[in-house]
């Protein structure tokens, strides 16, 4: 049985028993969830039931390179719970269980972070800092420069974080800083571009409606070249090529609010995870489909609120360095953070990645 199945099966087995959070999707169901059981004597699936029931299950992900189902649970579970949860199941798989939260996303608090909001590189404004729509009193982070076929730049971020949860008006200004940022004796905002387009994006359940395109990516057309870079602040240029979406590898991203971090995609979700949406535009839950899921080293978090738009990349080990994805969520404990595979969003927008601008 291949590894997603079996973790498909044991998401559909909490959903049965009433110890995951929410309920799923009749299409995350995968007929009778009875794995566990089949993987464990009968007393230690009940155990683990009465675990769980206290415990709760969040999120359950997969890593196909390292053969692990991840079950992450609300409350950090005891090195005797620890020792009664099975450890492999039937097909060879290790179980993982970490304590993580399911994710949100919100405004970042005002104030500057301890990363600072931006970077100038030679002058010029770089990715991974501060903007926002110039209309909201909100900011996220740049993720990266983009080109279209007729050599047009843009900007690419989030959806929530520039295209106002798909109620921007096109053409409205999206500024630097972003107005969340916007403080005596800081850079004064200035226009960087204006919005142009954003990424399917579905609300409602998947049960209603098909959410499996959802993308959570916004445009904006960069108004002056000269003003902006592609450089990832400080730390290093945009790549422009891609790593296909995997687990296991080592990534890093450059944000607004924790600037330079480092972390390992952990995770795919299995089927759907919803995530729930508190900004300005809209309010609400919303579905995305087998985003990867990052955790960042040495306990810290990998991305934090003021984050949405980073791009993610990983150097591989022929010193390459590609793009993996835009930060579009983090859970509400910051243990983890949510991740679109950056393929997805070029295709959306028919782009391509720019690398070498003003760098």
């Amino acid at each position: 049985m291949p590894i997603a199945e079996e973790a498909a099966r044991f998401k559909s087995w909490a959903a049965e028993q009433g110890i995951l959070t929410y309920q799923p999707p009749e299409d995350d169901l995968v007929g009778q969830g009875d794995d566990l059981n089949d993987l464990a004597e009968t007393n230690q699936a009940a155990a683990a039931e009465s675990i769980f029931n206290a415990r709760k299950i969040n999120l359950v992900l997969v890593s196909p390179e390292n053969n692990e189902i991840i079950v992450c649970t609300h409350q950090k579970l005891t090195k005797k719970e620890l020792e009664t949860l099975p450890e492999t199941s039937e097909e060879g798989a290790t179980f993982r269980y970490v304590k993580a939260h399911p994710p949100q996303i919100r405004i970042p608090a005002s104030g500057g972070p301890a990363a600072g909001n931006f970077t100038l590189h030679n002058n010029f404004y770089t990715c991974g800092s501060s903007i926002s729509i110039g209309n909201v009193v909100s900011a996220g982070t740049l993720g990266c420069l983009v080109q279209n076929a007729a050599g047009e730049i843009f900007g690419l971020t989030n959806n929530h974080v520039t295209g106002g949860c798909g109620y921007s008006e096109v053409h409205v200004p999206i500024v630097a800083p972003g107005l969340v940022d916007v403080r005596p004796g800081g850079h004064d905002p200035f226009t960087l571009g204006h919005h142009a387009q954003v990424a399917p994006w579905t609300t409602g359940i998947p049960d209603n409606i098909d959410a499996t395109g959802n993308i959570d990516a916004a445009i904006f057309r960069v108004s002056n070249p000269a003003l902006i870079s592609s450089m990832q602040r400080a730390a290093y240029d945009t790549p422009t090529e891609i790593a296909p979406p995997q687990t296991g590898i080592s990534v890093r991203k450059v944000g607004r609010t924790t600037g330079l971090t480092s972390g390992t995609i952990l995770g795919q979700s299995v089927g759907f995870e919803p995530v729930a949406m508190q900004v300005p535009q809209f309010n609400g839950l919303v579905y995305f489909h087998e985003v990867l899921v990052a955790q960042g080293n040495l306990g810290q978090p990998f991305a934090d609120r003021g984050d949405s738009g980073s791009l993610v990349v990983t150097t591989g080990n022929d010193g390459v360095t590609r793009a993996v994805g835009l930060v579009y969520a983090v859970s509400a404990d910051k243990a983890l953070t949510f991740i679109i595979p950056i393929q997805r969003i070029l295709n959306a927008f028919n782009v391509t990645l720019l690398g070498g601008h003003n760098a």
